[in-house]
């Protein structure tokens, strides 16, 4: 249950581009492109790295364009991301919250 939220929460719009028609996809609508348009690979539009039909979902961020374009010669930065450090918070405490038999969270809710 918990990884499905933080399965929902890590994503990022993330592009690929179809090896068979060239168009570029949302990641969310990827499946049903792939169906319609009948390929079997993707590559990401930010790496470049090629996608089959079953690896595509796993993708949820990749190197940055700085990394891209600068190669060896990119220095990460120090500071932290701090929209992943507060997402990653709101994952924990969605969580606690699922996990707490006090809470008063539906149990229809507690099931997503």
């Amino acid at each position: 249950c918990l990884s499905k939220i933080v399965l929902f929460c890590s994503l990022k719009m993330v592009y690929f581009e179809c090896q068979k028609c060239n168009e570029t996809v949302k990641k969310p609508k990827l499946a049903r492109h792939l169906q319609s348009c009948g390929s079997h690979f993707v590559s990401c539009i930010d790496c470049s790295k090629v996608f089959g039909w079953n690896e595509w979902e796993s993708h949820t961020s990749c190197m940055s364009e700085a990394q891209k374009y600068q190669g060896a010669l990119y220095q990460a930065k120090e500071s932290v991301n701090k929209g992943q450090v507060k997402q990653d918070a709101w994952v924990e405490n969605v969580g606690k919250a699922i996990e707490d038999p006090n809470s008063d969270m539906s149990p229809q809710t507690r099931t997503l």
